[in-house]
């Protein structure tokens, strides 16, 4: 009783701001990194023949010519691919979203802007239960439990109902590496994605292949596959038990294939050449400077599953601390703009040296698929195949960069800087229809000078001196960094 008293009144005290912020991470943490990179080390050297594999198939490059933008990545040695992949997935953002209320998220209860704003650090789901500030999420608790304590072994709660503090503060906190490099982020769980600082954590991080909440409620029962809505998309045997060790980066090579194989929603267009498939789509998507390009209106488009789950899970065996933790906040114009919500956020980066940018991933954004009833939002297509989402352009918000450190060396036109507050005043995405919400981004985005001044795309393998920077502009070689 002692014992669960000094644990109250320390989590009291943390909620009212009035202890310090500790270790970066904790010993339990810490632990399952080293543990976990002792078994990284061997699987991704032993995976690099399957990667070989995949890479040189016939499949991979017929695809590759089908899907080619202008790039001519059909043109390089199977070396040079994999070099070029791994290299653009070291460097690829790490991206946390969050923001929408409990009854549309689709990624359980988490942080929003409000709350945000009065942390110290970005709580994770199970600190935010256990210090009250959201409900207990009795259903999203079951997916999480069970994929901390089986895939990432960490110690279990002894309540999952009544998470405490300490052991909520030894689990991971989540995070997608963005690697087909979508504007939005990881929308389909926020308004707002977080782009960590993979110079802050390091190697502290916890990889797997897939999306282990959904991993855990397609397979975690011994099912043999998995679905979205009424279409199977997953195989369950592609990543089966004793053959899940997980990846440190840059370990990562036996990520791949479990990844490339246990999606299979392309499977009635490309049979078993399924994974090849697959391959190529995101070898465009990440290794192309073209996608980006002016705006492209032509990208090579987004399909369901790669919107919703087309990542490894990157998650930080760490505290995520304010600031320095995160790099860059995206806002989705769709859900934020114009919006005393959107005007938060904008503060809040103010406050804590964070540029901000905007993006318009609608088919994405609007799906939402919550622990509540049916929501109208809760829409999954048949074919998740089809591409729906270019999610290829960027717009710094000026008013913030003008008031962040990452701003010294962008100079924004007066004229552009009007033009954009203009369009915030005009268009509330809360009270906008959909049709309208997507005349005043085809606006924004079509404005010249504007575009010209702000359009950004994430930054790439080779393109930035420094890893704090945010952004490549388009129109200049310029990298958006932060000074020193």
């Amino acid at each position: 009783l002692a014992a669960m008293q000094v644990s109250f009144a320390f989590v009291v005290l943390i909620a009212l701001g009035q202890v310090d912020a500790g270790p970066v991470q904790s010993a339990v943490q810490a632990a399952r990194v080293k543990q976990t990179l002792a078994a990284a080390g061997p699987a991704s050297q032993n995976a690099q023949v399957e990667v070989t594999a995949l890479f040189s198939a016939p499949a991979t490059q017929q695809y590759l010519r089908q899907f080619d933008d202008g790039t001519h990545l059909y043109q390089l040695s199977t070396s040079e691919l994999i070099e070029q992949f791994w290299a653009a997935v070291n460097v690829a953002e790490l991206v946390h979203s969050f923001g929408s209320s409990a009854a549309k998220a689709n990624c359980g209860f988490d942080l929003t802007i409000p709350m945000g704003i009065k942390a110290p650090r970005f709580w994770n789901q199970w600190q935010l239960q256990a210090l009250k500030m959201v409900p207990v999420d009795s259903q999203n608790n079951v997916f999480t439990e069970w994929s901390e304590t089986v895939l990432f072994g960490f110690p279990p709660f002894k309540n999952v109902s009544a998470p405490d503090m300490a052991t909520a503060t030894d689990r991971p906190f989540y995070a997608a590496v963005n690697m087909y490099r979508g504007s939005g982020g990881n929308p389909q769980c926020g308004k707002v994605s977080a782009v960590l600082s993979r110079t802050y954590l390091q190697d502290q991080i916890l990889a797997a292949p897939v999306d282990t909440g959904f991993f855990q409620g397609s397979c975690g029962n011994n099912q043999t596959s998995g679905s979205l809505g009424k279409t199977t998309c997953a195989v369950c045997d592609k990543w089966p038990p004793g053959n899940r060790t997980l990846g440190v980066p840059p370990l990562l090579n036996h990520m791949l294939k479990p990844y490339l194989t246990y999606y299979n929603q392309s499977a009635p267009i490309a049979g078993e050449d399924y994974p090849s498939y697959s391959l190529a789509r995101l070898l465009i998507r990440l290794l192309s400077r073209k996608t980006y390009a002016a705006g492209n209106e032509d990208p090579l488009l987004l399909n369901f599953l790669e919107n919703t789950l087309g990542y490894f899970e990157l998650n930080p065996a760490a505290s995520i601390e304010f600031p320095q933790g995160v790099k860059m906040m995206i806002g989705m114009f769709e859900l934020l703009w114009g919006t005393d919500e959107g005007e938060m956020l904008r503060e809040w980066c103010i406050s804590r040296g964070w540029p901000l940018v905007w993006a318009y991933n609608p088919a994405t954004s609007f799906f939402r698929c919550g622990t509540g009833p049916p929501i109208p939002e809760c829409v999954i297509p048949s074919n998740l195949s089809s591409g729906i989402d270019p999610a290829n352009v960027r717009l710094l918000d000026p008013e913030v960069l003008s008031r962040v450190p990452a701003g010294h060396n962008i100079t924004i036109p007066a004229d552009v800087q009007s033009t954009f507050a203009a369009a915030f005043s005009k268009t509330n995405a809360t009270t906008a229809s959909r049709a309208d919400l997507q005349v005043a981004w085809n606006a924004l985005r079509g404005a010249g000078a504007l575009f010209e001044a702000l359009a950004v795309e994430p930054v790439y393998a080779g393109a930035c001196e420094s890893e704090s920077c945010v952004g490549v502009a388009l129109n200049r070689p310029t990298c958006i960094c932060p000074p020193g």
